[in-house]
């Protein structure tokens, strides 16, 4: 199996990602990994599991507001993702997306992942199936996420800003 990595480290490693100084502190207190050692699975399986993601999983779900929500297309490809990789190398990110039209609290995903000879993060917006991009951490190409009841989000412009992680 691949290199694994322990809790703290990737605790470490997610925090990374935490904007200011006192929410870097309570990331700590938010965030709950369950196992100690996590596993990446190779960049070039993610890419082709999102394929299939949005290809064929996709499709069949419908946004419903506070019924299947962010958190729960979140919540469906962490497991999802983990079950098809046999491996615990998804989690669920929690903050909220910085828009022209406002915050939003919102829900999407981090991925363990092998490139080259090192261990990386991915974030994955699960509503388009797309990586947020980590120089800009905005979403690369183009759609709608929906942040609440009614409003649709461009990704050509959300901010991603995390504040707790659920492994």
């Amino acid at each position: 199996m691949s290199e694994r990595i322990h809790m703290v480290q990737l605790a470490a490693m997610v925090s990374q990602r935490v904007e200011g100084w006192l929410n870097k502190l309570l990331f700590g207190f938010r965030s709950w990994f369950f196992d100690e050692w996590y596993y990446p699975i190779k960049i070039t399986d993610l890419y082709r599991h999102l394929e299939v993601w949005r290809s064929v999983v996709l499709p069949n779900m419908k946004y419903r507001y506070d019924v299947w929500d962010c958190d729960d297309f979140a919540e469906h490809f962490a497991s999802w993702l983990k079950l098809r990789t046999k491996t615990n190398c998804a989690g669920i990110a929690l903050g909220y997306v910085e828009t022209e039209e406002g915050k939003f609290g919102h829900a999407w995903n981090i991925v363990l992942v092998r490139v080259g000879h090192g261990v990386e993060l991915r974030e994955i917006e699960p509503q388009l199936g797309t990586v947020i991009n980590e120089g800009t951490r905005r979403a690369m190409g183009s759609g709608i996420i929906v942040t609440k009841k009614r409003t649709a989000v461009n990704t050509k412009e959300p901010r991603y800003r995390l504040f707790a992680a659920i492994w």
